[in-house]
């Protein structure tokens, strides 16, 4: 193939490119080129970090290459992470289209590094970049009221609202707040309308991009509440990691329960204490979304 066509597929590897890139590392595994076009799909696309990291190291884009080496190498304490954390972000501003995934896994180091550290003024440093890279790219924008198509079902009091402060993506996120409880006595929770289930399926997978400030280890998390038309049968979902301000993504599939003809995504605060913000939103059944506006930016 000529190395014209090679940088194509570097750009938009469609599924007949990605069986010709692995046709090519089959031939020569240490392939610089078709190495650097796998490790992109894996890593950028798919978010198959482990995986696109392997062919990353032994791509033809040298800073990238040096980069998933010095991962894959492991960085144990919370300097290592950090500075592991502190690349992959200033390779993001050089890789536009990848921008948002590149960021995330930088984020995830973030993260790692936070869990690991004392109280103290370089955790508070950590702290005001885990704000500064969850604020919008536009900046903050001034948002109102409650995220349409989501319910509080605590009512006004409970503190849930949309929020311009801070977003994954877009413009907005949801932010719930422990601060006052609602008249009913009920901790603060927001939730969608009842969806309806295709005859058949099995299993939803539930997904969101979270951050919190000051919540303690408590049930926060998301729900997928089933229903039949007699009423609610269950609910499953991942619980939140407590008071982690970077957005970090959870994820789970769910089993769809006996005799269940409906489905609504629950977002619940049960901390005593903190604030908790959530986006991008999703459920999806064999791998359509079914949910309105997770994006909270309607």
């Amino acid at each position: 193939m000529r190395p014209f066509a090679w940088l194509l597929l570097l750009c938009l590897p469609g599924p007949q490119d990605v069986k010709k890139l692995e046709e090519r590392l089959a031939k020569d595994p240490d392939d610089p080129v078709a190495n650097l076009a796998m490790g992109k799909l894996l890593a950028f696309e798919k978010g198959e970090w482990e995986k696109g990291l392997s062919n990353l190291a032994r791509g033809s884009d040298k800073p990238l290459a040096e980069l998933a080496q010095k991962e894959i190498a492991g960085a144990e304490d919370v300097p290592a992470k950090i500075s592991l954390a502190d690349e992959w972000l200033k390779v993001s501003s050089k890789h536009p289209k990848n921008r948002q995934a590149i960021q995330d896994h930088a984020t995830s180091w973030y993260a790692q590094a936070w869990k690991a550290m004392e109280e103290g003024p370089e955790k508070n440093k950590l702290l005001a970049k885990a704000r500064k890279m969850s604020t919008p790219p536009m900046g903050p924008s001034v948002a109102k009221g409650n995220v349409n198509g989501w319910r509080d079902f605590s009512l006004k009091e409970a503190g849930s609202s949309l929020d311009g402060t801070y977003a994954h993506s877009g413009r907005f996120s949801a932010s719930i707040s422990s601060s006052v409880k609602s008249p009913r006595g009920n901790f603060p929770r927001i939730h969608t309308q009842e969806i309806l289930i295709p005859v058949g399926a099995k299993v939803v997978v539930l997904s969101a991009w979270v951050r919190s400030e000051g919540t303690d280890p408590h049930r926060d998390g998301i729900q997928a509440g089933f229903f039949s038309m007699e009423g609610g049968l269950g609910q499953g979902g991942p619980e939140f990691p407590a008071d982690l301000p970077f957005w970090t993504k959870i994820e789970k599939a769910v089993q769809v329960i006996d005799g269940s003809s409906k489905v609504a995504v629950w977002v619940i605060l049960d901390s005593q204490k903190g604030t908790l913000w959530v986006d991008d939103v999703d459920l999806r059944i064999d791998g359509k979304s079914i949910i309105s506006n997770g994006s909270m930016e309607k």
